[in-house]
């Protein structure tokens, strides 16, 4: 009896061991919900901005109806005669000439704001199992002395990653008052409190 109650504390402690080992087995056998996998796979992206460019937005398109209405205007003009012709032809030299010098240029000296689109160029390193079909970014800007003067959101679609790969992505965000001094960055937040995953669009897919 005083063998066996010598050897009692080592069994106390294997039988603790073992115990412990089983449960830690047993949680990492359970499966891990949609939203636990998608915070994984977000946190195996390394995504770091290359350049930032604002450049003028493009023209509207021309309404259809206002562009027959001027092929019937000018089908009509050419109606007139030939010396018609050739004042038409003149007039439309010189409109098309100045129509070159209207060509808008972004001027980033320009005082006071400009409405501009800004072509973000991303490098994207993926070092996970499982790729997204895209990630939602956090676009911050500030003016010149560093304050922030906007926050919006972005998802961007990725090109399919294999692990360990990088690749080269940009996007474009339309309608941004620019200013001269004007600084921008794209964030990849890691954790995502539970509370803000329906602002982000990987999330939102994962419950449906």
């Amino acid at each position: 009896m005083l063998r066996s109650s010598a050897y009692a504390p080592l069994r106390a402690v294997l039988t603790s061991t073992f115990l412990a080992l089983l449960l830690l087995l047993t949680a990492g056998c359970q499966e891990k919900s949609p939203e636990e996998k998608i915070a994984e796979a977000r946190a195996s992206y390394v995504v770091e901005l290359n350049s930032w460019f604002p450049r003028e937005p493009e023209p509207e398109p021309i309404a259809e109806d206002a562009a027959a209405e001027d092929g019937e205007a000018a089908d009509g003009e050419a109606a007139d005669g030939d010396g018609a012709d050739e004042t038409e032809g003149e007039d439309a030299a010189g409109e098309e000439a100045a129509g070159e010098e209207e060509v808008a240029v972004l001027d980033v000296d320009a005082a006071g704001p400009q409405t501009v689109n800004l072509l973000f160029d991303l490098i994207v390193l993926f070092e996970g199992e499982e790729p997204l079909p895209g990630l939602t970014l956090d676009v911050s800007q500030a003016d010149s002395s560093g304050a922030e003067k906007k926050l919006w959101r972005h998802y961007l679609e990725l090109p399919p990653h294999v692990k360990t790969e990088t690749k080269q992505v940009s996007f474009e965000t339309p309608g941004v008052e620019f200013e001269e001094g004007d600084q921008f960055s794209v964030t990849l937040r890691k954790v995502i409190p539970p509370e803000e995953r329906g602002d982000y669009r990987e999330f939102a897919s994962a419950g449906s």
